[in-house]
């Protein structure tokens, strides 16, 4: 009887120290799951870093370019101050003055006197036996085109000029230079036609220049002198007006 119970003691402790070799085996492997799942939660885990920026570059502001609008006035001729030298517009001549310089050069020149209802504009020395163009001041409507005695050649512009109308006259020009016609539409800076020779009919046996008037209004007036200073109050002094205006 003793024997079974020692058979039966035995028995129970195998149990006991297999139950607890189990127990202890199942704990030790929670662990290591345990301790391996940390670590790869550790490794996983992103070390921050500071982001690589790339510089940035300034915006150069692109310069606004404004283009110079074209110019809706000129002058008639190039280089106007310098040739307006001797007769201005309101310049007065006594009898017998006017062609006084003008007899020097050319022998059959005739005299004028009175206002000056234009200002001559002079060439040069150089630009005797040279082509000098005369320009549309402006747009406008080309009124008359003819031989006019005193003149030789003559072109009539009427011009708005500031809000106002302006009849322009061209003297001593060359008929066979003309590039308008009456009638016709100029444009602003376009070429009318050139100087006439000096001394010849093309200019009226003159001094080689331009004769330059503007009337106020739109009737045609050809006259290059007035007797009086209330005629003169009819004409624009070129010079004024067109700087006034800022013609280029």
């Amino acid at each position: 009887m003793k024997k079974i119970w020692w058979i039966i003691i035995g028995a129970i402790l195998v149990c006991v120290v297999l139950i607890s070799g189990f127990f202890v085996r199942h704990n030790y492997k929670n662990r290591q799951t345990t301790t391996n799942q940390s670590s790869s939660s550790t490794n996983s885990t992103s070390i921050p870093t500071t982001p690589t920026q790339t510089p940035s570059v300034p915006t150069v502001p692109t310069p606004n370019l404004v283009a110079n609008p074209a110019p809706t006035l000129v002058y008639p001729i190039s280089n106007f101050s310098s040739r307006a030298t001797t007769n201005l517009f309101d310049t007065y001549y006594p009898p017998g003055g006017s062609s006084s310089t003008d007899r020097q050069v050319c022998s059959n020149a005739t005299y004028y006197s009175g206002y000056h209802t234009a200002v001559d504009l002079e060439t040069t020395t150089a630009e005797a036996n040279q082509n000098v163009p005369i320009f549309a001041i402006a747009a406008g409507t080309v009124k008359q085109v003819s031989a006019v005695s005193g003149y030789g050649g003559l072109i009539v512009v009427q011009y708005n000029l500031g809000g106002a109308d302006y009849t322009a006259y061209y003297g001593h020009i060359d008929l066979f230079s003309v590039k308008v016609k009456s009638g016709e539409n100029v444009s602003v800076g376009e070429t009318l036609a050139s100087l006439g020779t000096v001394c010849s009919s093309a200019n009226g046996n003159i001094r080689k220049h331009l004769h330059f008037g503007l009337y106020k209004g739109t009737s045609i007036v050809v006259s290059g002198y007035v007797a009086t200073k209330s005629e003169l109050a009819n004409w624009a002094d070129p010079t004024a007006l067109l700087e006034n205006l800022g013609a280029r």
